[in-house]
């Protein structure tokens, strides 16, 4: 059946990385650095000052970013030139977006001082993705994720910040909001988070399975069989991508039959 031609199938998902590419040529690069004897780069230090309550957190945020709101903030990777608007600074420490940072183990005080450094964190940061605004809003052209690793009171973290790439007549402007703060992953976390995520999607929207009936099935061993078939796969492409991995950080390109040949 054409969804289970293998080589198809993780040719069309390694195609899709494009993330994780920029990833291991960012890899690379730094590799590269760590050779030549360069300076490796510094992981950017926070500190909070104990509990504080919302009221003086807001307070302390409000006269730290006033005075850098609708001034340019250039990112020293991409060159990109954004701007913080009071709209954006509003949202960053609304209560959904504190939320979220507090699910993903973080205090309220590390969300505030984070925020607090949106500035410093966009210049340093790196560019993880780009892809077109999936809410299909007209005034966004693409969505830019970038991503810092900052270390709060000792403990690290990843600042995801987005900019908005926007157009004024045919000017193209970048604004800014702080996404999420995380907990740093592996590589191979990542790289299995996202093809399993792919694997998902791609599977759903096979030809054969318009009513969803791959994933389920009323016959047992069929059901067993399909789940076997995925294994098999997400285990075989999650060893392509460590390969890929180690023939870019090497060799600084991959060669997708060669490492099939491998993991076949």
């Amino acid at each position: 059946h054409p969804v289970f031609k293998k080589e198809q199938e993780l040719a069309d998902k390694l195609a899709r990385y494009e993330t994780l590419r920029i990833e291991f040529a960012q890899e690379a690069k730094n590799a590269k650095k760590g050779e030549s004897g360069e300076v490796k780069e510094k992981v950017f230090e926070l500190h909070t000052d104990g509990v504080k309550t919302y009221k003086q957190l807001n307070e302390e945020f409000k006269a730290t970013i006033t005075p850098i709101l609708n001034t340019d903030i250039t990112n020293k990777e991409t060159g990109i030139i954004a701007r913080i608007s009071s709209n954006e600074s509003k949202k960053m420490i609304s209560k959904k977006a504190i939320d979220k940072t507090l699910t993903n183990g973080f205090s309220k005080e590390e969300h505030f001082k984070v925020a607090e450094n949106i500035k410093y964190l966009f210049v340093e940061s790196k560019l993880r993705e780009k892809h077109p605004d999936e809410k299909g809003r007209k005034e966004v052209a693409n969505i830019l994720r970038f991503e810092k690793e900052v270390e709060l009171d000792g403990n690290k973290a990843i600042a995801k910040i987005t900019a908005f790439e926007k157009y004024e007549g045919n000017n193209k402007i970048y604004s800014l909001e702080l996404e999420s703060l995380e907990k740093p992953i592996s590589s191979s976390q990542s790289a299995n988070k996202a093809d399993m995520a792919d694997f998902t999607k791609h599977t759903s929207e096979a030809p054969h399975n318009p009513s969803g009936e791959f994933i389920k099935s009323d016959t047992p061993n069929s059901t067993t069989n399909k789940t076997h078939i995925q294994d098999d796969m997400q285990n075989e492409t999650s060893q392509i991508i460590e390969l890929a991995k180690k023939d870019l950080l090497k060799n600084g390109n991959y060669n997708l039959d060669e490492l099939m040949d491998k993991v076949g």
